[in-house]
């Protein structure tokens, strides 16, 4: 990932296993950037992108805590809930 401009802000928390999970956010508005899991996961927030066209999900993740009405690809693979 590229930032455009300014130095993103961070915050960490604890994740259910006592891992450290760091968020970051835009500084001027607090807008959702990514998040980096201690298990070297990555999860960027599409909103972040400026053109999301270039991506397509490689796994879905969390979908025990999807709502009946969230659209799931089935055919990728579900990444475990680590960090």
């Amino acid at each position: 990932m590229v930032l455009l401009q300014g130095e993103p802000g961070r915050f960490d928390t604890p994740s259910d296993k006592g891992r450290n999970n760091s968020r970051r956010f835009c500084t001027e508005c607090g807008s959702r950037l990514w998040a980096e899991l201690e298990s070297g996961v990555a999860s960027v927030n599409g909103m972040a992108l400026d053109d999301r066209t270039h991506f397509r999900p490689t796994h879905n993740h969390r979908l025990g805590t999807a709502p009946d009405w969230c659209k799931v690809d089935q055919s990728l693979e579900d990444l475990p809930v680590s960090g």
